[in-house]
This record gives C-alpha cells, sequence and structure tokens, in this order.
C-alpha cells in the first residue's frame, strides 16, 4: 500500500529537525487546535537542508474564514479534496499533491500531533501554466524546450526514483543495438524493435514517478518528447546510417544536394517570393542547418517548427507595429524552398524519412503534421518541372522523387506554383508565429490535395 512505503516519521528528516532544533514550532503542533503536520518521503528530503522557511511551509493550520481550509506557517492556502491537498493561488493554477495517509502521532504517548503524510514538498509545486524555465534541474519547466540529450538526461536524473528504470531502458537499447550489429536488421524491423522499448519506458516512468505520471495524464506530448528522445538518442547512430543506405533516400539526397548548388543564386522574385515578403533569413536557414545534429525525431521536428516560425518572424520585423502582412498558404513553399536551398544541411531526405518513420506519439504526429508536411510539400516542389525551369543546368530527377513520398503518382505535372494573392485574413506582426501559412486560398486548397494525394 501507499502507506506501507512511507517511512517511519521518528526518522524523517523534517520532523526530526523540527523536534530537535525548533521547539517552539514543534510545540505548537499539540498545543495549537487543528495544527497539522505535512510529511514528504524522506527521499525527497534527502541532501536538503532544512531550515526554518521550509519547516514552517509544511505546517497547517486551520483557515479563520473557511472550513475545510488550511493556511501554511509561511503564508500560503491549502484546500482538502478527495486524498489530495490542493494549493490555491490567485493568479494561477497549482497542481493537487496527493495525500498518501494520516495518523495521529502521540509524542512520548501523551501529546497528539496530527501528521498527513504527502507526495511530494510544499515548497516546491507544479503549476499548470506553461512556464519554461532556463533551469534544466527545474522539475516543472516545459519539457519541450528541452531539445539535447543532455538537457533531457539531466532532467531525468532529477528524480532518484527513475534510476532504475533508466538502467533497465539503457539495458533494452543496448540489446536493439547488439541484435542489430549481429543480425544486420532491417529498418522496419528495427522500428519493431524499438516500439516495446518505448512502451516500457512510457509505463515504468509514469508509474514510478509523479512529476512524470502528471505530464502522461495532463501534457502526453511533453512526457512523450521526453520518453522518446531518451530511448531513440543512442539509437540514432544505427537508424540515421541505416535509412541513409536506403536507395530511394540517397538518390533523393544527391539530387537535393546538386540541385542546391546550381540553385544557390536564384533570386528570391525567381522562386516565386513576393516582394514584400522578401527577406535574408538567416536565422531560419541556421536552424535548418542544426537539423541533422538532432538525435531524435521529435527533436528534429522542433527544430523543423522552429525554422518555419523563424521564417515568419522575420518576415514581421520588415513591418512596423501599425502594419501589416498576409501570408498565405501559397507564400510557404517558396519561402521554405528558399530557406532549404540556402541551409547547408545535406541530408534532407533522410531527417524526413526519420521524422515521419521513427515518431511513436500520436500526439507528437498531430502537432507537428503541418510543419512536417509543409517540409514535404516543399521538397517535392524543388524536385517539380515549375522549379527547374528556373535552372541553367541539367539535372537528373531520380524515380524516388518521380513519385510522391507516399508512392502516389507524380504531382508536379499537375501543378502550377506561380505566386498568386492571398485570399485570407492579414497576419498582423504580433499575431503568433504558428498561423504562418494556414490562411489558404482556394488555389492552394486544391494544390494541396494534389499535392498530398498519397496517404494524406
Amino acid at each position: 500500500s501507499d502507506r506501507a512505503m512511507t517511512e517511519s516519521v521518528d526518522n524523517n528528516p523534517l520532523f526530526l529537525t523540527l523536534k530537535s532544533s525548533h521547539k517552539l514550532l514543534f510545540k505548537s503542533l499539540y498545543t495549537e487546535e487543528g495544527y497539522l503536520l505535512c510529511i514528504p518521503p524522506d527521499r525527497i528530503l534527502r541532501g536538503v537542508e532544512i531550515k526554518e522557511p521550509l519547516i514552517r511551509s509544511h505546517i497547517l493550520k486551520p483557515s479563520p474564514f473557511y472550513v475545510g481550509q488550511y493556511v501554511s506557517l509561511s503564508g500560503k492556502d491549502y484546500t482538502t479534496g478527495i486524498n489530495t491537498l490542493v494549493p490555491q493561488e490567485s493568479n494561477q493554477q497549482l497542481y493537487p499533491i496527493k495525500i498518501i495517509d494520516q495518523e495521529d502521532y502521540y509524542d512520548h504517548g501523551s501529546a497528539k500531533i496530527k501528521i498527513m503524510y504527502i507526495e511530494q514538498r510544499l515548497d516546491n509545486q507544479l503549476t499548470s501554466g506553461t512556464k519554461s524555465l532556463s533551469n534544466i534541474n527545474d522539475k516543472y519547466l516545459n519539457a519541450m524546450t528541452l531539445t539535447s540529450y543532455t538537457s533531457i538526461i539531466t532532467y531525468l536524473l532529477n528524480f532518484e526514483e527513475n534510476l532504475l528504470i533508466l538502467k533497465k531502458i539503457d539495458k533494452m537499447v543496448l540489446d536493439v543495438k547488439q541484435n542489430y550489429e549481429a543480425l544486420s536488421t532491417p529498418p522496419q524491423s528495427l522500428k519493431q524493435e524499438i516500439h516495446p522499448v518505448v512502451e516500457f519506458a512510457e509505463t515504468n516512468l509514469a508509474a514510478g514517478n509523479q512529476y512524470l505520471r502528471y505530464l502522461h495524464t495532463h501534457k502526453k506530448i511533453e512526457f512523450d518528447h521526453i520518453i522518446e528522445s531518451y530511448v531513440l538518442h543512442p539509437l540514432h547512430e544505427v537508424i540515421f546510417p541505416l535509412i541513409c543506405q536506403i536507395s530511394s533516400v540517397s538518390a533523393s539526397d544527391a539530387y537535393y544536394n546538386q540541385m542546391k548548388s546550381s540553385a544557390a543564386k536564384l533570386t528570391q522574385t525567381q522562386l516565386g517570393i513576393r516582394s514584400e515578403l522578401q527577406y535574408p533569413f538567416l536565422e531560419a536557414i541556421n536552424e535548418l542547418d542544426k537539423l541533422p545534429e538532432h538525435t531524435s525525431p521529435s527533436t528534429k521536428l522542433i527544430c523543423l517548427k522552429e525554422t518555419i516560425e523563424l521564417i515568419n518572424s522575420a518576415i514581421e520585423t520588415k513591418y512596423s507595429k501599425d502594419e501589416s502582412v498576409s501570408i498565405a498558404a501559397d507564400d510557404v513553399l517558396p519561402l521554405l524552398a528558399y530557406v532549404i536551398i540556402q541551409s547547408q544541411n545535406t541530408s534532407l531526405r533522410a531527417n524526413l524519412e526519420m521524422m515521419e518513420e521513427y515518431v511513436f506519439s500520436p500526439e507528437i504526429r498531430q502537432e507537428f503534421n503541418y510543419h512536417l508536411i509543409t517540409f514535404k510539400c516543399s521538397l517535392t516542389y524543388l524536385a517539380s518541372p515549375e522549379f527547374l525551369k528556373h535552372l541553367n543546368t541539367t539535372i537528373d530527377v531520380p524515380t524516388a522523387l518521380l513519385t510522391n513520398p507516399s508512392n502516389g503518382p507524380s504531382p508536379t505535372s499537375q501543378i502550377s506554383f506561380t505566386p498568386r494573392t492571398p485570399r485570407g485574413p492579414p497576419l498582423a506582426k504580433n499575431r503568433s508565429t504558428s498561423t504562418l501559412g494556414r490562411t489558404r486560398s482556394k488555389t492552394w486548397g486544391s494544390k494541396l490535395k494534389i499535392l498530398l494525394s498519397g496517404n494524406y
């Protein structure tokens, strides 16, 4: 049971420090009516310097105004729910703290102290806002800001209860790598071997850790990002070379690299970018250059999303607060195509393959579906006759690019990418960058259906 997992209060660091070094506060627990002491697990307090402010935050007294509510001696308000203690804040929502058990403790057989065993510290609470902190040791940050393996593993190692599970996951990952090296596993079989590891990590990390369990329940995409990145990073050195060896992928990347060399001096006007949208887009280009550096599909997708949003923000910098510019989906293809041409990324198709094939989470797929489709359509455009006519040299388009990535018929001969006047509402300078290209004209709607005529 939960109570069986709770250590004796007599050995709890907070209780021992309170009793031995803060005698007046300790006395208040049995002389003041209704006072109770909240005790978090020993493991959470291990290595923590227990001073009076921390102790006061764990002593609650009845609210003078509301029945069933409490106020800590540090001034924070709480309401009791069903097996929960709910913090009350006027400017933000704080998540409930699980009550493991309650008991009456008798000190030396006479003085009664009400004890409430809780799952976490009261001076370190989880907020519901999108609080993004730079300190990766913070358990409550926006997990989508963790885009390197170092930051993700540092975050997971904050929780002592994760250590045994992480070791088991590491062993399972190592087994997958060794099986591949011994058997030369084909890509689809490798994916099937990875999936159970991801499922094991999801189930066990959520079961053994309250913070990850909260993410699993309320912010699934953040939870999946952490889990899949942790599992897939050490496998990147196996997966990515395997993808690059696929003949259609290697032929496609060879084409794109040759094409980029020939197209490097094309003007933005030649690419169909309207004059009011033209800009150097250096930040977006630099971001796309980082795509191969990311070692999990979700971190690659975050990078791709950031690239597209940087295109939007670059255009916004051209206009004052009182000005606005309309960006239709017709504009997105040539804008992203320009960034792709100018980037130093030499593995565009391989990165696309990994982002498509090695994401296990439906939530991640849904979140980044727009950005992935936009990227695919831009790559399709860069192999189309409409684009190739601008080059001064002839480049053979490989067979893999004469059909779309979903193995449907080639869309390029049916599509005109001539810029058209956007028909959607203007995108104001202060508008969210995530709306880039969401304003679609009727013309674009029909073009998009043709481009995605495979499995979409």
